[in-house]
């Protein structure tokens, strides 16, 4: 018997850094039927840390794209597909599609596989108009397909003028094998050495501004004053407001009630200690943090940005509030932590909607069918 040929999927990606992009493409390369599917990864610019955690016969190639707009890199791209010869390129936000729609028309008519393009966040207003816009509708137009990682993410796309009426809405998924309830969460807390009696209010994200890590520190001066036992746990690092989050918390009248974890291969223990998962972005696509608290049994206290109100339904299994300022986030927090017996319930329920809605074989599953779909031979 003839064996298939393997689907060869060329995921292009700025960096594997932290980042909820970044986790779900290792996911998807590491979780993928290596009997039906092989994966090769081209970063523009660094490795970057998420990269240990792939498969060891997982390529990575960095192309070190020089900084502004770089042909060299682009034809680079080019070699590097002409060389491995993928059956899909499935590019990631903007910068991964501009390289690979340069490499298309330097390929000048040669090889050149069909372009998946996925978008994984809302886009703020200045990338949502004018030129920037317009820049974006030029380039889908390369693609052969498009997807995104909400339902309410496409609408978004669609609404602002984008050329994709054909976008797939893939959500995400959740691993709840390794993001689980704790069986005792005081043994928990004392496992990443916290208090075992204490109220720990968590936060899993990169230093990006958008994240907004400076209002909940500001919000904590009133949390901290009036729950003795409260703490703020912060598990991520890195990115553009590393120097202002950690000069933030270095002034912080309750900075010894403050604790950051930097980089976590693994945050599920981390989540396992939290009582609370606060998440005050201004935009998201669909949090990766919200679906791990959730599949942990930590109930979310969720801003409504894009994607969040499609996962967390108010009062069943998370809360969901305005969260655009200092006061607003300190009562929200307050109100949540003066009913623990309701969050409990709400972090059970939580656990019940990851294993129902958000499985990561549903997942990997619909990326497969995506990627078959791409190809015009198997269709």
């Amino acid at each position: 018997m003839t064996q298939l040929k393997r689907i060869h999927i060329l995921h292009v990606v700025y960096s594997l850094d932290v980042g909820g992009m970044e986790n779900g493409v290792v996911n998807i390369s590491n979780r993928l039927d290596p009997k039906k599917f092989k994966t090769t990864i081209a970063c523009i610019g660094p490795r970057g840390r998420l990269a240990d955690r792939l498969l060891p016969d997982t390529k990575v190639i960095c192309l070190e794209k020089p900084n502004g707009i770089s042909i060299r890199t682009a034809s680079a791209l080019r070699s590097l597909i002409a060389r491995e010869r993928p059956s899909v390129v499935h590019t990631h936000n903007l910068a991964p599609l501009i390289y690979a729609a340069l490499a298309r028309v330097i390929a000048f008519g040669r090889y050149f596989p069909p372009i998946l393009h996925g978008e994984h966040a809302q886009l703020q207003s200045w990338e949502a108009s004018g030129k920037r816009r317009l820049g974006r509708n030029l380039l889908y137009r390369f693609t052969s397909k498009t997807h995104s990682v909400s339902t309410m993410l496409t609408k978004h796309l669609q609404e602002i003028g984008l050329p994709c009426p054909d976008m797939h809405s893939i959500i995400n998924g959740v691993d709840s094998e390794k993001f689980h309830p704790a069986a005792d969460r005081k043994t928990a807390k004392l496992s990443v050495d916290l208090p075992p009696d204490s109220t720990i209010i968590g936060y899993s994200a990169r230093f990006a501004k958008f994240k907004r890590h400076t209002l909940l520190l500001e919000a904590f001066h009133t949390i901290a004053s009036q729950i003795p036992d409260a703490r703020l746990l912060f598990v991520g690092d890195g990115n553009d407001a590393t120097q202002q989050v950690l000069d933030a918390v270095a002034a912080h009248p309750f900075k010894d009630r403050i604790h950051l974890t930097g980089f976590q291969q693994d945050p599920s223990p981390y989540y396992r200690a939290m009582d609370l998962h606060v998440m005050v972005s201004s935009h998201e696509g669909l949090s990766n943090a919200i679906l791990e608290s959730m599949a942990s049994g930590v109930p979310n206290l969720l801003h409504p940005a894009c994607g969040a109100v499609e996962v967390v339904t108010d009062n069943h299994d998370g809360l969901v509030r305005p969260l655009n300022d200092a006061p607003t986030v300190s009562a929200a927090i307050l109100s949540a932590l003066s009913n623990m017996d309701k969050l409990r319930q709400l972090g059970m329920n939580a656990r019940t909607t990851a294993l129902e809605r958000f499985s990561i074989d549903s997942m990997i599953n619909a990326y497969a069918e995506l990627y078959r779909a791409c190809i015009p031979a198997s269709k």
